[in-house]
């Protein structure tokens, strides 16, 4: 405020200036913006206070105690198979659906041979998976793209829950749907009560629960798939790294349901592995020759520089740094530090051949999960394009992952860039570690089958003939 006032002085320099009509209405345009800044002040302190005071009170998280659940939480399936599945809200003739509930439920459903998508919400013998996030990715990047809208997000001021938005309101509308549902089944005199699967795919670490839906079809009839459970992870900037928060208890009718490796990065690996290469999925790609050493997918460009680190992005931020050290200590090391393909939200709709070549070129890939919560596609992606992968610690590592065997987890920068150097001058350990990942139970229809059934019925091996196809050195 007081550069803005002595820069306006500065266009006049006579002491007549202060009689000068232009003078005074500088004079009160600064003290009117300062008054403004008052007021915004003011009212941010205002709405922090309401959200905190809100936030004790959360109806959701707090005060409604959890169900006493039993150790089965999978549910007596239709008589006959392919279980049908209805997936709200999820309509592709008008693109209303969100990415993620795409990529896994309605692709898993379609990829599953023990499932199959219906439309027809009264069908007696469908289940129901309800998309949490519906909404909330609207919400989030209206609010990122802009400065403003960014200070609410970060500081949780557009609603009760971590980054700010409020889903209250979606327990309501899809028991709206439910009930809608009921009374048309009623004329048909068809069930009245079936089951429910509430898939929560979003960053949030806070525990999203209907009461309301559990009373109307009964506790026993309600599930949950969870994506994010580790709470409390933080960036520091006193240590310089992410502080690893704590992984969360789920009751016994909460699944944990992690991302995936992505069907179209699949195929996208298939063609560039017959076209460039002329191998297949189930060739030992972990052996091809690679020519980058190091390689971190992330820079911060001009154009998404504010957006990205709105994001949460200051653990990439430093590993990309980290790794360009480390390419300008050791002159013959080749390093990758950028963007391969499309980023951003265009690539969240699809996977460019140009990432998938350059991932396959990688000996090591380093990835790095948002400052704030765990788990990410691009761990996937590494993983399953042979390269040996480094990444941040994981409280909730994906299952069959270990530390130290099919993936390598570092803590600090210094670990970064020792685990770097060693596994570069030890190949055979770093081609083992590349060999050993684990992807047989990380395709979507997993996902799918093992929140519906309670267990994963496609089973992949070494025949493509069986359930579902072999996926890259799984095991």
């Amino acid at each position: 405020m007081k550069k803005i006032l002595q820069s306006k002085l500065s266009l006049s320099s006579s002491p007549r200036s202060n009689n000068d009509h232009s003078f005074a209405r500088i004079l009160w345009q600064a003290l009117q913006l300062q008054r403004i800044q008052k007021i915004a002040l003011f009212a941010g302190i205002f709405l922090a206070t309401f959200h905190i005071l809100f936030q004790w009170h959360d109806p959701w998280y707090n005060t409604i105690p959890l169900p006493v659940s039993s150790s089965d939480r999978s549910y007596q399936p239709s008589p006959t198979l392919p279980q049908p599945v209805y997936v709200w809200p999820l309509d592709l003739e008008t693109n209303s659906y969100n990415t993620e509930i795409l990529q896994i439920a309605y692709n898993g459903i379609q990829e599953s041979r023990y499932l199959s998508y219906t439309t027809n919400r009264n069908d007696p013998n469908a289940v129901w998976i309800g998309d949490a996030g519906a909404g909330y990715w609207l919400i989030w990047y209206l609010g990122a793209h802009h400065e403003i809208g960014q200070f609410l997000l970060r500081h949780g001021l557009l609603g009760r829950h971590q980054w700010g938005y409020d889903r209250t309101p979606w327990c309501h509308r899809f028991l709206q749907q439910i009930q809608s549902s009921q009374q048309e089944r009623r004329k048909l005199s068809l069930p009245l009560l079936w089951p429910i699967y509430i898939l929560d795919l979003t960053d949030f670490s806070t525990v999203l629960r209907c009461p309301e839906i559990e009373k109307v079809m009964g506790s026993e009839r309600v599930f949950y798939g969870k994506r994010s459970i580790v709470h409390g992870r933080l960036f520091s900037q006193r240590q310089q790294w992410t502080q690893f928060g704590q992984k969360a208890e789920l009751p016994s009718s909460f699944l944990h349901t992690p991302l995936i490796v992505r069907t179209d990065t699949v195929q996208g690996l298939h063609d560039v592995l017959l076209e460039k290469y002329n191998q297949t999925l189930a060739s030992p790609i972990e052996e091809l020759p690679r020519t980058i050493d190091v390689a971190h997918f992330w820079a911060a460009v001009p154009k998404y520089k504010s957006f990205l680190k709105g994001s949460r992005s200051h653990l990439k931020d430093l590993v990309s740094d980290t790794i360009s050290d480390l390419g300008e200590q050791y002159p013959n090391m080749n390093v990758f530090v950028g963007f391969a393909g499309s980023h951003g939200s265009q690539g969240r709709l699809d996977v460019a051949s140009a990432y998938i070549e350059a991932l396959l070129d990688a000996k090591i890939v380093v990835v790095t999960q948002t400052d704030r919560w765990e788990d990410h596609y691009r761990l996937y992606e590494a993983l399953v394009t042979g390269s040996m992968v480094i990444t941040d610690r994981m409280l909730s590592l994906p299952r069959g992952l270990i530390n130290g065997t099919s993936v390598i987890e570092c803590t600090s920068r210094d670990d970064l860039r020792s685990k770097s150097l060693y596994y570069l001058s030890h190949p055979e350990e770093r081609i083992a570690i590349a060999r050993h990942v684990a992807m047989s139970q990380h395709r979507s229809w997993h996902r799918m089958e093992e929140l519906i059934f309670g267990e994963i019925k496609s089973q992949c091996s070494l025949d493509n003939n069986t359930d579902c196809p072999f996926v890259v050195h799984a095991s």
